[in-house]
């Protein structure tokens, strides 16, 4: 936003309309983006043209150095992004003043710090998961591999990050998985503690005899989530339409599961399915790693189909 405007910021000077600027700026900063054709790929026979998102000409030397931006781009970001950013800053802002000793003006007093909205949660059943679990994926092998990881998170209930640094030690007796989450090692530091499916003891089966330590064989975030994504394509039968919150709208829509699949959609099945099943929250939460009297459970559940078509039915 410096390099938008023209002028540098100071600490000390910043204000409530600063902050609303900067706000501004993070909804609005995807016009100074356009898209062009370009062609990709080494080998001729391989290359095709795709839509590249660019910076306009005239803000292009506001990007400079800037190379992982240049390479994603910046598209229209949803209001929960804009919250997230600005929780970040007035941790910050926290820190200067409390840690840091720093004179500041409290500029968040008088700012209007939106909330984040997240919607009906949306998973597939365990009879969907299944189904996945036994799709034949022999024609593409790295689509087998990464559907074993995402039906074992979607029966652990791990976050994402503590299932990628996982190691075959976090096994105990062939029964358990054992860990410490990572998002709460500084609240409570509890062990997490999960009996193992017999699904989640087959898939360990098929991993027990690879080169390092890790529990699983992961690729980037990246490719895993695409993956997901072209499993539910794969089987059409689980690749259900639902119905979310648009991100950026904020307005409902009706897309498909292959759409909107993500890594965290595992974590999603585990609880979603465990409150389906009548489970509390303490009892989700011992599993799935939140921290005691957490919030954020509360995001996974949902009224299932049936529960409401039976008070329909009373009435």
């Amino acid at each position: 936003m410096e390099r938008y405007l023209g002028k540098r910021f100071r600490i000390k000077d910043l204000t409530t309309a600063d902050l609303y600027e900067f706000r501004s700026f993070i909804i609005n900063e995807c016009d100074l983006w356009e898209t062009e054709q370009v062609t990709v790929g080494t080998y001729k026979k391989w290359q095709k043209t795709v839509e590249k998102p660019v910076p306009k000409k005239r803000y292009q030397a506001i990007y400079e150095g800037y190379d992982s931006i240049l390479e994603r781009g910046v598209k229209r970001r949803s209001l929960n992004y804009v919250v997230i950013e600005f929780k970040y800053l007035k941790a910050f802002w926290h820190w200067l003043d409390k840690v840091q000793k720093v004179k500041v003006d409290d500029i968040f007093e008088g700012f209007n710090m939106d909330q984040s909205v997240y919607g009906t949660p949306y998973f597939f059943s365990n009879e969907d998961r299944d189904k996945l679990f036994e799709a034949d994926f022999s024609d593409r092998p790295e689509l087998a591999v990464q559907r074993d990881i995402f039906v074992f998170q979607s029966l652990v209930g791990c976050r994402i990050g503590d299932l990628r640094r996982l190691k075959k030690s976090n096994i105990v007796d062939g029964k358990y998985l054992q860990y410490v989450a990572g998002k709460t090692r500084n609240e409570s530091g509890k062990i997490v503690m999960v009996p193992l499916h017999p699904k989640a003891k087959i898939i360990l089966e098929r991993y027990k005899d690879t080169d390092d330590d890790r529990l699983l064989p992961f690729v980037a975030d990246q490719k895993y989530n695409q993956r997901i994504k072209e499993m539910f394509k794969a089987v059409p039968e689980i690749d259900h339409t639902v119905t979310i919150l648009d991100p950026v709208t904020r307005l409902e829509k009706q897309v498909k599961l292959s759409e909107v699949a993500s890594s965290h959609m595992g974590r999603r099945n585990f609880c979603g399915n465990l409150y389906d099943a009548g489970f509390r929250d303490a009892d989700i939460a011992s599993m799935s790693g939140h921290a005691e009297g957490s919030k954020a459970i509360s995001r996974y559940r949902k009224v299932s189909d049936e529960t409401k078509q039976k008070m329909i039915e009373s009435l």
